[in-house]
């Protein structure tokens, strides 16, 4: 997926000073690929099978299952706090990635132990929060020829995650049965294991810091508004968060109830609608690249901050077609899914203009000795408005 920016975003852009060689981008880039892909289909993996497994496997009571959960998917949100420090001190980015793939690999393996599955989960958000933190800040120091350039690196690490969260859920019901999890132990440590490989090598790797910087010094001059901007994206995060989270919470409850989901004699598994926002952005991200390079090709395509105000829109809009279901629900009680299917397809488009584009942005108007603090704020930005969607019921 490449959503690039028009010639506004282009404008103020420096001319580039070489510091990676071509080939070394793409190699760490498609090397990140990889650890990600890894990194987040285990995360997938875990969360989609995390309520059953504490209370099947652990005997946790089902409500305190569900705060356990909760309280974990705060930690992985809140510790890229930690991570963010770590990747402008002395660790670096790609250091701090890997550590945060090591302790997530310790949790792991505790998770074999009942009696250790609380410090495993602790392990594993806090290694979570480090890998979240070190990637994104890595993606934002890597040198690159333009801001579309930037552009295409952080949306090509969306697309793969997207991929994971699509495949996990299918795998994890495949690898689980009642209260036996061992199958899904051993795939999570593999998985851990390759991820873990892909990053040690790139230990040695490193960022021109140096030249980052004085071009941060030559952009800055141009961005005055520079905070305001960070600012609003960072809203923008909080307020697509909170609508965002439906997909997976009140949305599904509707389906639940209110869906049509018989195919023949077949009645399709609610968890299958969860997958359907990453579905939907593999599906999309084509048709929303193509539009954009027509757009360019006629000097027409929006800036950066015109797209994250679209994707607001847009996603603001999914939620008319639910509108309309839950009317026809009142009605006839069960409704058909495309009324559902149409409000992933909106939210989609604006999860690429979104979440894929705002990181970018704010790696390319951050001080290089601040961006991982700062891309550990939208982190906390996400999770604040995952805990504002949550208070959002039916």
């Amino acid at each position: 997926m490449s959503t690039e920016p028009s010639e506004q975003d282009k404008a103020p852009d420096p001319k580039p000073q070489k510091s990676h060689p071509v080939s070394s981008v793409r190699q760490i880039l498609w090397t990140l690929c990889a650890a990600v892909f890894c990194e987040r289909f285990c995360f997938f993996l875990l969360i989609s099978v995390l309520v059953l497994f504490l209370n099947e496997r652990c005997g946790y009571e089902e409500n305190l299952a569900v705060k356990i959960y909760g309280l974990f998917i705060s930690g992985c949100y809140l510790m890229p706090l930690v991570g963010g420090r770590l990747c402008d001190g002395v660790l670096g980015p790609i250091r701090t990635t890997l550590l945060g793939m090591m302790v997530q690999t310790a949790g792991f393996l505790m998770l074999h132990i009942a009696a250790l599955v609380p410090l495993a989960l602790l392990l594993i958000a806090a290694g979570t929060g480090l890998f979240k933190a070190g990637t994104q800040t890595l993606l934002g120091c890597m040198r690159v020829e333009s801001v579309a350039e930037q552009n295409r690196l952080f949306s090509t690490i969306y697309i793969v995650v997207n991929v994971a969260s699509l495949l996990s859920p299918m795998a994890a019901g495949l690898l689980t049965s009642g209260p036996d999890y061992e199958r899904l132990f051993r795939w999570l440590l593999l998985f851990a294991a390759l991820g873990t490989s892909a990053l040690w090598s790139l230990r040695k790797a490193t960022v021109d810091r140096k030249q980052t910087e004085q071009e941060h010094h030559e952009n800055e001059s141009a961005t005055k508004n520079r905070r305001l901007r960070l600012a609003l994206i960072l809203l923008a995060g909080t307020l697509f968060a909170a609508g965002f989270v439906q997909s997976h919470s009140t949305l599904l409850l509707f389906v639940r109830d209110h869906v049509d989901r018989k195919v023949g004699q077949y009645i399709i598994p609610v968890a299958w609608f969860g997958a359907g926002p990453s579905a939907m952005v593999l599906l999309t991200s084509p048709a929303l690249a193509s539009v954009f390079l027509i757009l360019r090709r006629r000097n027409r395509e929006p800036t950066t901050m015109q797209k994250l105000a679209i994707g607001m829109f847009v996603t603001a809009f999914a939620f008319v077609p639910i509108c309309g279901a839950v009317y026809a629900a009142s009605i006839h009680h069960v409704v058909n899914p495309a009324w559902v299917i149409s409000c992933f397809t909106l939210l989609a488009i604006g999860e690429i203009l979104v979440a894929a584009l705002a990181p970018a942005e704010i790696a390319r108007i951050t001080s290089i000795h601040h961006r991982g603090r700062w891309m550990s704020y939208w982190f906390v930005a996400t999770a604040v408005g995952n805990a504002v969607g949550g208070w959002v019921e039916w």
